[in-house]
């Protein structure tokens, strides 16, 4: 799933053209809003950073559009 959501951001490709050996992108895109919806990006994301952090591998900046 990580890899299926980083090549369609990546490259911008509608969902409707991923490749086949993502699986059905209709299945691809529920799981990705579900995801979305539960909290488990955000919990993905908390745990990348806090891991980061903790490794002192983090370069913080803040932009502000």
């Amino acid at each position: 799933m990580i890899d299926t959501t980083a090549f369609e951001f990546r490259t911008g490709a509608r969902w409707v053209r991923l490749p086949q050996k993502y699986g059905n992108w209709r299945g691809v895109y529920n799981r990705l809003r579900m995801w979305a919806v539960d909290g488990t990006w955000e919990r993905v994301f908390t745990a990348l950073v806090a891991q980061a952090d903790a490794d002192e591998d983090v370069g913080w900046a803040v932009s502000v559009d």
